[in-house]
């Protein structure tokens, strides 16, 4: 497989393309993130029950490697399609970015976040759900420093670039196959002047200054 894009690759301002027509297949959706600077792989659109009958389960990687095999190489990606013509499309989250996931279904909610700690949360770039429950990604600038999901109450997980990725539109929920949406993909990742909690006193300001710096080198 010829990758020609990596993790740190994807350019944030020309990723979301504009347009995303529903009569499309998904492989031409796929196909334009790719031109658009932005690595995709294959994910399963529903459970898979494997030869040791064992089940994988929807929005798990098709590729052996997950996310690894993120590419914006067009052969691939028309590989994959070809051969899973249905398949949701992932994306690795950048380096520099985090997502807080929020699943309803499972608890999570901006009220259970806000009654954990009170931090009001900027505008920034949003994935809608196609479950149609309120379940959303917010994707930020990622601060320099350890962060951990423990602090964080049931149903909202959180994803850091270069270890997870997320489901983009317009993949069709698994349970009621209507699609994910994007939502202001006219803005850039919101920074977090702080993070609930911040045991750890990182002045979460000065760290995304750091990090920026990092990247630019």
């Amino acid at each position: 497989m010829v990758q020609t894009n990596n993790l740190n690759a994807c350019d944030e301002r020309i990723a979301e393309p504009r347009e995303h027509r529903p009569d499309w297949p998904m492989i031409r959706h796929a196909i334009r993130y790719a031109e658009a600077g932005r690595p995709v792989f294959p994910c399963l659109e529903r459970d898979l029950v494997m030869p040791d009958g064992k089940t994988k389960g929807a929005k798990s990687p098709y590729t052996k490697n997950g996310f690894l095999d993120a590419t914006t190489n067009t052969a691939d990606i028309k590989a994959w399609w070809t051969r899973w013509p249905g398949a949701l499309i992932g994306s690795p989250v950048h380096r520099d970015q985090m997502c807080l996931d929020f699943d309803p279904y499972h608890g999570g909610g901006r009220d259970v976040l806000w009654d954990r700690c009170p931090v009001e949360l900027p505008v920034t770039l949003m994935v809608l759900s196609g479950r149609l429950d309120g379940g959303h990604h917010l994707f930020f600038q990622r601060p320099l420093g350890p962060l951990t999901s423990t602090w964080l109450p049931g149903g909202i997980d959180l994803r850091l670039g270069g270890k997870h990725y997320t489901i983009i539109p317009p993949s069709r929920h698994p349970v009621t196959g209507q699609p994910y949406m994007w939502r202001y993909s006219n803005v850039q990742p919101a920074v977090l002047l702080r993070l609930p909690p911040n045991r750890g006193g990182i002045d979460y300001k000065e760290s995304h200054a750091r990090a920026a710096e990092e990247v630019r080198r």
